[in-house]
């Protein structure tokens, strides 16, 4: 197993983006006569980027693709284009901060999931959560000690 990952960051006054890009390299092997030998891929990239507006609304978003590859089953291939984007602000001398987030905006995450498990074999769960859109409201309380 092997995994690593590389990121970019520029700011310019209330602008800040980044690329990055990260890789995960997953190598089975075994003696027994029933293992077939794995060598998978999993990776992503993409982009974030965050700017306040005026108002002081802060808005953030990030765009990634995840991949995999090298799985024997060609339904554990797969590429997702995932699009998360908030929006959020903060009153009361930046106590409260009130924020919209939306997930998964462009509904591409797959119910699927696969893993390799001891035997070599691949195999599938059913379990994530569908593209949502919440609202968090958030206080900060801060009390000085004597």
């Amino acid at each position: 197993y092997v995994t690593d990952g590389l990121k970019l960051t520029m700011q310019k006054n209330n602008f800040r983006a980044a690329l990055l890009g990260n890789m995960e390299w997953h190598n089975s092997v075994s003696l027994s006569n029933n293992f077939s030998t794995m060598n998978v891929f999993d990776f992503n990239y993409g982009m974030t980027a965050t700017y306040v507006l005026p108002l002081n609304i802060g808005i953030s978003t990030d765009l990634k693709m995840y991949s995999r590859r090298g799985y024997s089953e060609s339904v554990a291939n797969t590429n997702y284009l995932i699009w998360n984007m908030s929006l959020s602000r903060s009153f009361i001398k930046n106590k409260l901060d009130v924020r919209v987030i939306g997930y998964d905006l462009l509904q591409k995450i797959s119910n699927h999931s696969f893993v390799v498990n001891g035997q070599g074999r691949t195999e599938t769960f059913y379990n994530n959560i569908p593209s949502y859109v919440m609202l968090t409201v958030g206080y900060k309380i801060s009390i000085n000690p004597k």
